[in-house]
C-alpha cells in the first residue's frame, strides 16, 4: 500500500551540503525503496537550497519534473494558494517578506529583479531573463542595474560580482522554468486539510506543548520562553529565528540557542505535516497532547536525530541574515533520480484510498519495502525478457535468412572460410544498422515504439534500476517505537479551496486588520465582509464582468488609495474609492500669525496643477503627537520659531467625498520665520491683516479647503 509521506529532511532551512544530500537520499528512498508518494509544501520546493541549487542540472531537473508528472511527488495546497506560481507571486508581492530565511538569492529591496520574476511568471515568458544571460549583457551596466537595491528613495548598488549575478540569474531561470512546467499539472496538488481538524495544533501550539511537557533541554526551553514572539503566541518561524539570534549575541556559548532553533524548526515541520491531508505520520495524532503521547516520544527521538550532537551547528543555526547564493557541486553524491523517474514510468504511483484509516508510517514497513522490491523486480524482469526476445528474434531472423540464402546458392562451405565469417559479420552489422534506421523512423511516427539502440539502452537502465531497488537501504527517519504501529488515524477531510485573491485584495484585508476604525460599520454604505469566501467570489465576479478593481490599489509613504467593496440596496457589490493617510494619523493645519497679521504661503499644488494661497499644512509622522507634527511642519516649511505652544482649535474633514482623512487645526503665533522657498513647491509668503484675509476669501483668491476650515474654527474659537 502506497502512503502519502512528508519529509522533514527536505526542510528549507537545511542548507549545508550533507543535509541536502541526506534530504535527496530520503526523497529517493521513499519513492524507490518504499514505493511511497512524497508530499511537499510550497516552502520546501521553492525556498530550499536543496532544490534551488540543483535545478540547473538538466538531468536532475528533467527527472524531478517526470516524478511530478507520474504522481510520485505531489504538493500540498494551503490557504487560498492553489499553485506554485501563485505561491511564488504572493511571496514576492508581500512587502513584509525580506526573503532572509529563504533560499531565493534575492532581496525584497531588489525591486527590478523581483519585477522581472513577476513578469516572467505572469506571462510564462523567460526570454527576458535569457537576454540578461547573453554574452552581450553579462558584463553590462543593465545587468548591474537589475540587481540594485532600493531603500526608500535611496539606490544602493549591489556588491555582487558580474559572475555572481549571472549565476543567480541562471538558477532563477531554471527555478522559474520548473515552476511553470509543474504548475500546470493539476493532478499533483493535494487539497488543503479542513481547518477545524488541526486549528489547535499549529506551530505555536506544538512549540508550547513540547515546552510544557519538558521535552527540551532546560536552557533551550528557557531561551524560547523568554522570546517576545513566544510570549505573543507568534506563528512565524522566521521571527523566532531572528529573536533567538539576537538573544544569543549576549552569550559566548551559543549551543543552547542553537539547540532551541533546532527544536523550533522541528515544531514548524510537525505543524506542516499535521496540516497536510491524509499523511502517514510516525505517531498517533489522536493522542498528541496526552502525557503518554507517541508524538512526544517521536519528537524527542527526531530532535536527537536532527540535532546530530551539534554537528555543524555554527553552519546550521543562528545564521546571519544573508541572501548569499552558494552553488551545490556534489552532484556525484546524490542518488540517480533518472532511475526513480524510469521506475515511476513503468507503473503508476497512486495512493489507493483506505476507508479503514491512515496507517502509521512504520506500519508494515518491512513488508512494504520487500513488496516494492518484488513488484519492481517482476515488472522489470518481464520488460527485460520482452526486449531481449525482440532482439533475439531479430538475430535469429537474420541468421536464418543468411542460411537460407546459402542453401539456395548451394554454398555450404562458407562456414569453413575465414573471409566468409568476416563477410557474415559485416552483413550482420549492416543488418543491424538497417534495423536501427528503420526502427528509428518508426519510433518517430509511433512514439510508443523504441528504436533498437533505445531498446538496448532501456535494458541497461532496467537492470541498473532493478539492482538499486534490490540493494537500497532506508535513508530517511524511522521511529524506533513499536507501540501503536497498527493504529490507523481517521481520514482527514479536504477543505474547500477559497477563491483566489488578487494582491490588491490581500493587502486590503491586511489593512482592515491593522486599521479597523477605517472600516467602521454603517447601514447606509456597508462594506462587504472580505473574510467571507462567498463575498470574495462576488468581488471577483464584479471585477471580471465590469473591469473593476477592489482593494488597496496604490500605497505610498503618504497615501493609501483603496477601492472598497460596498453593498448596494439590492445586495450587489459596487466600488467606492477613497484615499487615507498611510500613517493612520490625521494631518495638521497651522493657522499662523506674526505680529498680529496672518502668515500665508503661496504654493504650487500638483493635484490642481495650479498655485494656491493657504496656511501651512502637512502629513502626520507615525509616533508623533498632533502638536509635535505641527511644530515639525512649521520648522521644515517656513523655519518658524514659535513664541509659545501651538493651540488646538479643532479638527476638520476638508474632502469627505474622496478622503478618509481629517486634520487637526492649530493656532501658532510666531516669533520669527524664514520660509524655505522652493521646498515642496513653496513660491512665496505674505502677511495680511484679518480684514485683508476676509477680502481674499470673499473674492475667491483663497479657495483652499484646509485654510477655509481652519479660519472658520479660528473665528468660532475667538467669538466665545
Amino acid at each position: 500500500m502506497r502512503k502519502y509521506v512528508y519529509l522533514h529532511e527536505l526542510d528549507s532551512v537545511r542548507k549545508t551540503d550533507w543535509e541536502i544530500i541526506r534530504g535527496q537520499q530520503a526523497l529517493y528512498d521513499e519513492i524507490v525503496g518504499n514505493g511511497n508518494i512524497v508530499v511537499l509544501t510550497y516552502n520546501q520546493l521553492v525556498d530550499s537550497r536543496g532544490f534551488f541549487s540543483l535545478w540547473d542540472n538538466p538531468e536532475y531537473q528533467g527527472s524531478l519534473v517526470e516524478l511530478f508528472q507520474n504522481g510520485a511527488i505531489r504538493i500540498s495546497q494551503y490557504g487560498s494558494i492553489r499553485s506554485i506560481v501563485q505561491y511564488l507571486l504572493s511571496t514576492i508581492d508581500n512587502d513584509q517578506n525580506r526573503y532572509i530565511y529563504s533560499a531565493l538569492p534575492i532581496k525584497s529591496a531588489q525591486k527590478r529583479l523581483t519585477a522581472l520574476i513577476k513578469r516572467s511568471l505572469i506571462h510564462s515568458d523567460l526570454t527576458e531573463i535569457r537576454e540578461y544571460l547573453s554574452e552581450k549583457e553579462k558584463n553590462s551596466a543593465a545587468l548591474r542595474d537589475l540587481f540594485t537595491e532600493c531603500s526608500g528613495d535611496i539606490i544602493i548598488e549591489s556588491q555582487l560580482s558580474n559572475e555572481e549575478m549571472t549565476g543567480i540569474l541562471e538558477n532563477l531561470y531554471w527555478l522559474l522554468a520548473t515552476v511553470l512546467r509543474i504548475s500546470t499539472l493539476d493532478h499533483i496538488y493535494v487539497r488543503p486539510r479542513e481547518n477545524s481538524e488541526y486549528r489547535n495544533f499549529r506551530f505555536y501550539d506544538i512549540l508550547k506543548l513540547v515546552l510544557d511537557r519538558s521535552i527540551l533541554r532546560p536552557d533551550a526551553a528557557e531561551a524560547i520562553r523568554n522570546l517576545r514572539c513566544f510570549q505573543k503566541g507568534a506563528n512565524s518561524r522566521s521571527v523566532y529565528h531572528h529573536e533567538l539570534k539576537q538573544a544569543a549575541e549576549a552569550f559566548a556559548d551559543k549551543e543552547a540557542f542553537q539547540y532551541a532553533e533546532a527544536a523550533v524548526n522541528l515544531c514548524y515541520n510537525c505543524a506542516c505535516e499535521i496540516s497536510i491531508c491524509n499523511i502517514s505520520k510516525h505517531y498517533d495524532f489522536c493522542n498528541i497532547d496526552s502525557p503518554d503521547s507517541s508524538f512526544l516520544c517521536d519528537f524527542a527521538a527526531r530532535l536527537r536525530d536532527d540535532w546530530q550532537d551539534g554537528r555543524d551547528a555554527n553552519f546550521r543555526f543562528l545564521l546571519d541574515e544573508t541572501n548569499e547564493f552558494i552553488e551545490f557541486d556534489r552532484m556525484d553524491a546524490l542518488p540517480n533520480f533518472s532511475e526513480a523517474a524510469f521506475l515511476t514510468r513503468c507503473f503508476p504511483y497512486q495512493a489507493e484510498p483506505d476507508e479503514t484509516g491512515i496507517p502509521r508510517y512504520e506500519w508494515n514497513l518491512s513488508e512494504q519495502r520487500q513488496q516494492q522490491k518484488s513488484i519492481v523486480s517482476l515488472k522489470i524482469g518481464k520488460k527485460c525478457l520482452s526486449l531481449l526476445f525482440c532482439i533475439a528474434f531479430l538475430m535469429v531472423f537474420e541468421i536464418t535468412g543468411q542460411l537460407l540464402q546459402c542453401i539456395w546458392d548451394g554454398e555450404f562451405s562458407f562456414l569453413d572460410s575465414l573471409s566468409a565469417v568476416f563477410g557474415f559479420a559485416a552483413e550482420t552489422i549492416a543488418f543491424f544498422l538497417i534495423c536501427e534506421t528503420a526502427s528509428t523512423l518508426l519510433s518517430k511516427k509511433f512514439p510508443n515504439l523504441l528504436s533498437l539502440s533505445e531498446a538496448i539502452q532501456e535494458i541497461k537502465q532496467l537492470l541498473s534500476t532493478a539492482y538499486h531497488v534490490r540493494t537500497s537501504k532506508p535513508a530517511g527517519y524511522r521511529s524506533s517505537s513499536q507501540s501503536g504501529q497498527n493504529f490507523r488515524e481517521k481520514r482527514s477531510s479536504h477543505a474547500v479551496m477559497p477563491c483566489a485573491e488578487t494582491q490588491e485584495l490581500r493587502r486590503y484585508k491586511q489593512l482592515r486588520t491593522k486599521h479597523p476604525t477605517w472600516f467602521a460599520p454603517s447601514e447606509i454604505y456597508p462594506i462587504a465582509d472580505t473574510a467571507n469566501p462567498e463575498v470574495v467570489r462576488s468581488i471577483r465576479r464584479s471585477e471580471e464582468l465590469f473591469s473593476r478593481q477592489y482593494g488597496v490599489v496604490y500605497q505610498s509613504r503618504f497615501h493609501t488609495f483603496t477601492v472598497d467593496p460596498v453593498i448596494g440596496e439590492g445586495g450587489e457589490i459596487f466600488p467606492y474609492e477613497r484615499v487615507m493617510g498611510s500613517s493612520g494619523n490625521d494631518g495638521v493645519v497651522m493657522l499662523t500669525r506674526h505680529q498680529g497679521n496672518f502668515l500665508l504661503i503661496r504654493q504650487f499644488r500638483h493635484a490642481l496643477r495650479a498655485e494656491q494661497l493657504a496656511f501651512p499644512r502637512g502629513f502626520a509622522e507615525p509616533g508623533d503627537s498632533p502638536a509635535e507634527n505641527a511644530v515639525r511642519e512649521l520648522r521644515e516649511e517656513i523655519g518658524a520659531v514659535l513664541s509659545g505652544e501651538p493651540v488646538l482649535l479643532g479638527r476638520i474633514a476638508p474632502d469627505s467625498g474622496l478622503t478618509g482623512d481629517r486634520a487637526y487645526v492649530f493656532q501658532a503665533d510666531l516669533e520669527s520665520f524664514s520660509p524655505n522657498i522652493g521646498h515642496e513647491g513653496l513660491l512665496e509668503w505674505t502677511e495680511v491683516p484679518e480684514e485683508e484675509l476676509d477680502r481674499l476669501i470673499s473674492s475667491g483668491q483663497i479657495d483652499d479647503g484646509f485654510t477655509l476650515g481652519a479660519y472658520a474654527l479660528y473665528r468660532a474659537h475667538h467669538q466665545k
